[in-house]
């Protein structure tokens, strides 16, 4: 059994993170090299700066630290994935839940996108009324909604297995996907998104708030949607988008149709840099991000945590309708730092606060 679970843990391991194959020259044998996450670059170099006894488990996705404290106790602190020991344990339990952290920020009224949680039918009847794990209520949901709905697993990251439905089969296929795979899920209503910020908190303070900008496309008047996509995919290799969870590509447009010159297509409606999102860093004396910044204070304080970043989404056009989407204890700057080399030193020492106060503690 413990075989068992060592090759499935490298499997997962070896499609998560990039792997290269190189040949070396020098002595014709083939080693592997596997790429490394930012994070993992940066714990690497903080250790070594403030010569801290650093060593990695499961291709670095566990990091370990061992330091000695102020009374001359050895100790060690870890960092699983992108989650650092600094976040209250319910706190950080609720935000991996997207509908206990609806309810909790519906309590403290702080303006958010409401999650309602859905359970399998087949656990439902164990925790609640039989009538919370129905589909024929999601379906009353989505009959009363005006642009759809948005089903989700309740604990995702990244955008990963997020539906848009707008008609029953549509429904059908997201619910029947999620169910197999997930014992709940959270559903939401769809709402027309004009901007998705998000904010990085350490310990009452905004380090970094970026807008996520969608991809997109400008009509010329003669090139079709499908004709636009392509070339806008051969000017950006890394693009994994302009197919959405619901198989509607080219944002929801018709392959065949010609935008007129000067209009906008959007090619992904999400807004994870992931799938193709740019990030573009808000000034600090930006109005928006003053306001962003007390609202993601606000939500930090309410769920008791020290270090997450805060998604907040823009729903009219003059900046006064400001809702939280969700929040993240685990903080990744990945993909910032592929877009913004040039703040990869800012990222680092966000993390260098972050470990330094971790064994402060």
């Amino acid at each position: 059994m413990d075989l068992f679970v060592a090759r499935n843990s490298v499997r997962v391991k070896r499609r998560r993170f990039a792997r290269k194959k190189t040949m070396s020259k020098k002595n014709g044998k083939t080693s592997k090299i596997y790429k490394s996450r930012f994070l993992e670059r940066c714990l690497a170099g903080i250790a070594k700066k403030h010569k801290l006894k650093h060593w990695n488990l499961s291709f670095g996705w566990i990091q370990s630290f061992e330091y000695e404290s102020k009374s001359g106790e050895v100790r060690t602190t870890r960092v699983v994935g992108y989650d650092f020991p600094l976040n209250d344990c319910i706190g950080y339990c609720a935000a991996k839940d997207k509908a206990a952290t609806s309810l909790l920020l519906d309590e403290a009224k702080i303006p958010h996108v409401r999650n309602d949680l859905y359970l399998s039918p087949v656990i439902s009847p164990m925790y609640c009324d039989r009538k919370l794990g129905c589909y024929d209520a999601v379906r009353r949901q989505l009959d009363d909604s005006k642009n759809g709905l948005v089903l989700k697993p309740k604990d995702g990251t990244s955008g990963s297995e997020t539906f848009h439905v707008t008609n029953p089969f549509e429904l059908e296929v997201a619910w029947t996907k999620l169910i197999s795979k997930h014992r709940d899920l959270v559903v939401c209503e769809y709402h027309e998104i004009q901007s998705e910020y998000r904010s990085i908190v350490l310990d009452g303070e905004v380090r970094l708030c970026y807008e996520k900008i969608r991809p997109q496309v400008v009509g010329n008047g003669r090139s079709t949607v499908r004709d636009l996509f392509y070339d806008y995919c051969a000017l950006n290799p890394t693009f994994r988008g302009g197919n959405n969870s619901t198989g509607k590509p080219f944002g929801g447009r018709k392959g065949t149709d010609v935008p007129a010159k000067g209009e906008i297509v959007v090619l992904e409606w999400q807004h994870n840099l992931c799938k193709g999102a740019r990030a573009q860093k808000l000034k600090t004396d930006d109005e928006t991000r003053k306001r962003l910044e007390k609202i993601a204070i606000d939500v930090m304080r309410v769920l008791n945590l020290r270090f997450a970043s805060v998604d907040i989404v823009r729903l009219d056009d003059d900046g006064k309708d400001l809702r939280v989407l969700e929040v993240n204890a685990g903080v990744m700057m990945e993909n910032y730092s592929k877009q913004h080399p040039e703040d990869c030193a800012m990222c680092e020492k966000i993390y260098e606060d972050a470990i330094l106060k971790c064994i402060a503690n």
